[in-house]
C-alpha cells in the first residue's frame, strides 16, 4: 500500500516515501512533488528482506550512492537498498561548508540537478529510513546516511564554462538571448544584459529596454531548467 507522509520540521519540510511496494522505482507525483514507489524504484529491496520487531537493528540503507555526473545541468539520483525493514525515507541534499548543513531549499526527492548555486560547494544527500513502527536511523541514536556527490570534492565548472564566465566578469558585461513570456502561447525573443551595477531585458527587433534595474534585495531572476527565461521582478513576471 502506498504511503506519502509529509509533516514540517523547524529548519525544512520533509517528506516521506514508501518503500511497501514489491519492488522500488521512485514515480514522480508532478502535482505534489511526492514521489511513490513503483516497479522501477532506485531502492531496491531484497528478496530475504524481513521486517524487524522491536529491539531488532534500526532501518538502514546498505550501498546508498549517487549515480550521474556531477557537472552543470546533469541529474544525480541517490539510490541503494532499504535493510532491517525500512518501509520509509525522507531526503534532503546539502550543501557542506565548513561542517555546517546548508538544506538546499525544495530539494526533497532522489534526484537532483546539478545548478551554478553548487559551484564551489561540496554537494551531498541526507536519508532517514523508517519502517512500519516510525522508528528510524537517528532513534534513540545514530547519524543521518549521508552521500557526497562528486567523491567528496567541490562542485566545479567544466573548463570552457569557466573560462567563459571568467571573461564576463572581466569585461563587466554579459548579454544572452532570451524568450519574453507574454503568455503560454504567445513568446518574444530579447536579450537580457547583465552588467556590474544593473541588469536589462531589451526586445530583439526594436531594442526597446523593457526591464532597466539596479540590483537589490528586491530583484529576483529566475532560470526554470531547460526552459525560456521567466524574469521576475518583486515576485511579478515580466
Amino acid at each position: 500500500m502506498l504511503k506519502i507522509i509529509r509533516f514540517a520540521s523547524p529548519s525544512y519540510n520533509m517528506v516521506m516515501w514508501s518503500c511497501n511496494a514489491p519492488s522500488s522505482y521512485f514515480e514522480e507525483n508532478a502535482c505534489t512533488g511526492e514521489v511513490r514507489v513503483d516497479g522501477d524504484s532506485q531502492l531496491y529491496r531484497h528478496g530475504n528482506q524481513d521486517y524487524p520487531a522491536d529491539g531488532d537493528l534500526l532501518p538502514g540503507i546498505e550501498g546508498f550512492r549517487i549515480d550521474g555526473e556531477p557537472r552543470l545541468g546533469s541529474t544525480l539520483t541517490a539510490c541503494g537498498y532499504p535493510t532491517n525493514g525500512t518501509a520509509l525515507c525522507y531526503f534532503q541534499w546539502v550543501h557542506l561548508e565548513n561542517g555546517i548543513r546548508q538544506y538546499i531549499e525544495g530539494a526533497l526527492k532522489p534526484d537532483y540537478v546539478v545548478t551554478a548555486d553548487d559551484v564551489g560547494t561540496l554537494l551531498a544527500i541526507d536519508c532517514t529510513p523508517f519502517d512500519d513502527n516510525g522508528r528510524h536511523s537517528l532513534f534513540p541514536s545514530g547519524d543521518l546516511v549521508t552521500e557526497f556527490a562528486n567523491s567528496g570534492n567541490k562542485i566545479t565548472c567544466e573548463p570552457e564554462m569557466q573560462s567563459h564566465i571568467d571573461a564576463c566578469i572581466l569585461n563587466g558585461r554579459a548579454e544572452f538571448e532570451v524568450f519574453l513570456l507574454h503568455s503560454p502561447e504567445e513568446w518574444e525573443l530579447a536579450t537580457l544584459v547583465l552588467t556590474r551595477p544593473s541588469c536589462q531585458i531589451k526586445l530583439k527587433h526594436t531594442g526597446e529596454v523593457i526591464v532597466d534595474e539596479q540590483y537589490s534585495p528586491n530583484l529576483q531572476v529566475y532560470f526554470p531548467f531547460d526552459m525560456a527565461i521567466d524574469a521576475k521582478r518583486k515576485g511579478k513576471a515580466v
